[in-house]
């Protein structure tokens, strides 16, 4: 029996050690640029031992972006604030998010995905479930504790999605595109103070028509 359980053990070790390297390899050379040929290569055994762990270079992708999204979920909650007001919580999730969002590796796998999703659209779906999807979950759960009022939010999700929209704003699509640097770490907490300031502002409008 502990056989069997050092062997599942080694097995797992294996399969991430494989991860890992190709990932390096995908990050820095692109999806397209790498072959199972190089991957295998790179990890020190046969083709035949790489396809006995992934049957195509598109599970060891999706393999990856699975991975890569466990890895930065778990830093996104890491030091996040549970107690104070509103906009303390807030910022202190905008910041957390904003050094997530604008990590130089993320924007590359966005890239990344962005360019097969059409192609290979299953990873985009796995990418949308351990990345932005996951990401709308725990701002959706932050609002909801927060008890604020509706305002001009028809429910948590909407809410959710207007305070990521103003995160988002000016400072996404620059670095996406690889015209703009890194915020420094004062920026990330202006930046996400001011977006939480304006969204306490909408959740605390007059919902009613402007007609």
């Amino acid at each position: 029996m502990w056989q069997e359980g050092f062997v599942r053990i080694r097995t797992e070790t294996k399969r991430l050690s494989i991860i890992q390297i190709a990932g390096e390899m995908f990050m820095a050379n692109g999806f397209a640029a790498v072959s199972m040929a190089q991957i295998a290569a790179a990890v020190g055994g046969s083709k035949a031992t790489l396809y006995g762990y992934f049957s195509t270079k598109e599970d060891l992708f999706a393999a990856f972006v699975v991975e890569l999204g466990k890895e930065h979920f778990a830093d996104l909650l890491e030091g996040l604030k549970t107690e104070g007001g509103p906009l303390d919580r807030l910022t202190s999730l905008g910041e957390r998010y904003l050094k997530l969002a604008l990590a130089p590796d993320i924007q590359r796998i966005n890239r990344m995905v962005i360019a097969e999703a059409e192609r290979l659209p299953h990873i985009g779906r796995l990418f949308f479930d351990n990345g932005p999807g996951r990401v709308i979950g725990v701002i959706k759960s932050h609002i909801a504790e927060l008890k604020l009022p509706n305002g001009v939010f028809a429910d948590d999700d909407e809410a959710a999605n207007v305070l990521k929209a103003l995160l988002d704003a000016g400072l996404q699509e620059p670095r996406q595109w690889c015209v703009a640097g890194a915020l420094t770490a004062e920026e990330r907490r202006s930046a996400a103070e001011k977006a939480a300031r304006r969204f306490l502002l909408l959740a605390r409008s007059d919902p009613a028509p402007l007609a």
